[in-house]
């Protein structure tokens, strides 16, 4: 023991290795300086897929599903045992956000769910209507009767004189309407494809007739010519 409270009382300062852990330390500090500039000019040359302050607006958000869905999930309800508490309870009433009103308890209990597109319920008050209001301001609908009713007036009727008529009041109509829509439905871009596909087989039999009527007049024509040699 008293060994070697004598050595550590001799040896509390190490002689030699000042340099090397100098050494040590500024290739420690060189390694945080790169790092430290490598992440800000990542972050003046990139953009970050969310906020800086997105976690932690996240965990002190109350309005939002996650929320929602845990405070039902930590609820206790507590039933009536009498005729009194049952009845209190059952017309009870809260306050509607919506109405602006107090309205009972068993009102919001008939919840109407819509299905979205990836099979997901939810209430059907996250139903905005915004697709089908802009297909009204649109008049998408209305235009795609247009054109088939069009395309029926130039098949049946081509030269008669209530085409016409109708033609003159189609293109008035357009004219006040403005462009019509880009945007096709499947049926319409079915009908494209197929329309497209009929002219190219058609140009292809055509092509094909073609290159058969000219070898035979090729053959018709050395047949004439041997016949017209002299002996």
């Amino acid at each position: 023991l008293c060994e070697s409270k004598f050595q550590s009382a001799v040896f509390t300062e190490v002689v030699g290795r000042g340099a090397h852990g100098e050494a040590n330390k500024t290739k420690a500090s060189n390694k945080i300086d790169k790092a430290e500039e490598r992440r800000r000019e990542k972050a003046r040359n990139f953009v970050a897929y969310s906020a800086a302050d997105y976690e932690s607006e996240k965990q002190l958000a109350l309005d939002k599903v996650d929320f929602a869905r845990q405070a039902d999930g930590a609820t206790v309800e507590i039933f009536a045992d009498d005729d009194k508490g049952l009845y209190k309870q059952k017309h009870a009433k809260r306050w509607d956000r919506k109405k602006k009103r107090y309205v009972g308890t068993a009102d919001g209990q008939d919840i109407k769910r819509i299905r979205t597109e990836d099979g997901t319920w939810l209430p059907a008050s996250y139903k905005t209507g915004r697709y089908e209001d802009w297909k009204k301001k649109q008049k998408i609908g209305y235009k795609k009767g247009e054109e088939e009713d069009g395309e029926e007036h130039e098949a049946g009727t081509s030269g008669s004189t209530k085409f016409n008529k109708w033609k003159t009041h189609n293109n008035r109509k357009q004219l006040a309407q403005g462009p019509k829509s880009e945007l096709r439905n499947v049926s319409q871009i079915k009908k494209i494809r197929k329309k497209s596909a009929k002219l190219q087989d058609y140009m292809e039999h055509r092509r094909q007739e073609n290159l058969k009527k000219k070898a035979g007049r090729a053959g018709g024509a050395k047949n004439a010519g041997g016949g017209k040699r002299r002996k």
